[in-house]
C-alpha cells in the first residue's frame, strides 16, 4: 500500500502544477483562448499550435512534441489538414505526428505561435464529435520541452482541443501543467 501511494504521489507531482506555467495549446485563436471549435462542411478553420510562456522563460529558441489524435492530413477525400509551421527548421513524424522546431530567431512570450494547422471537412465523419486533440510527449523519446533564450530544456504542460462540442463544460481547455521536478528521496522524506 505504501509503494502504492508513493507512486501516485510521484504521478501527482508530476502531472500537475498551477496554471501560469509554461506549456503547449491548440487554439482556434491568435491569442490562446478558445479551445474547441465547430467544423463545418467546406468551411475551412485555421486552428493555433502556441507554447504559453510563462515569466521564467521570456524566449523560446525551440520545442519538440507530439500532436495526439492529429486530424488526418493524408485521406483527402474526407477532408485536409495542411501544417503550417513558424520556421524552416523542422523534423515531423507522419506516423505519430512527433515534431521537433528550432527558431533561428527566438520566439517571444507570454503566447509564442508555433504554427497553424488548417482544416477543411469534405464528409462528415472527417471529424468526429467531441475529438479531442493535445499536444503530448514524442513517443520514441517523452519528450514535450521547449528550449530558452540560455538553450536550458524545460519540460511543459498542455491543455486540450475539442472539435465540435455541443455541452461546453465537456470542453474545458483544461491545463495540466508540469510541475517541478522533486528528487526521489524527497518523496521519501514524506515517511
Amino acid at each position: 500500500m505504501k509503494q502504492l501511494f508513493i507512486a501516485f504521489l510521484m504521478l501527482s507531482l508530476f502531472s500537475t502544477a498551477a496554471m501560469g506555467d509554461t506549456y503547449f495549446g491548440i487554439y482556434a485563436d491568435a491569442e490562446g483562448t478558445v479551445c474547441n471549435i465547430d467544423v463545418e462542411l467546406a468551411s475551412p478553420v485555421t486552428l493555433y499550435i502556441i507554447a504559453h510562456l510563462d515569466e521564467t522563460i521570456p524566449v523560446l529558441r525551440a520545442a519538440e512534441f507530439r500532436i495526439d489524435n492529429a486530424v488526418n492530413s493524408l485521406d483527402t477525400s474526407k477532408g485536409m489538414a495542411t501544417y503550417h509551421w513558424n520556421t524552416n527548421l523542422v523534423i515531423t513524424h507522419f506516423v505519430d505526428h512527433s515534431v521537433a522546431l528550432s527558431f533561428p530567431t527566438p520566439l517571444t512570450g507570454p503566447v509564442a505561435i508555433l504554427g497553424t494547422i488548417d482544416i477543411i471537412a469534405f464528409q462528415p465523419d472527417y471529424i468526429n464529435d467531441y475529438l479531442v486533440m493535445n499536444i503530448m510527449p514524442t513517443i520514441d523519446y517523452g519528450y514535450r520541452q521547449v528550449v530558452d533564450g540560455n538553450y536550458d530544456l524545460h519540460n511543459v504542460g498542455t491543455s486540450r482541443f475539442t472539435f465540435n462540442c455541443t455541452n461546453l463544460d465537456l470542453c474545458e481547455c483544461m491545463e495540466n501543467v508540469a510541475a517541478k521536478e522533486v528528487s526521489w528521496s524527497s518523496i521519501k522524506a514524506l515517511y
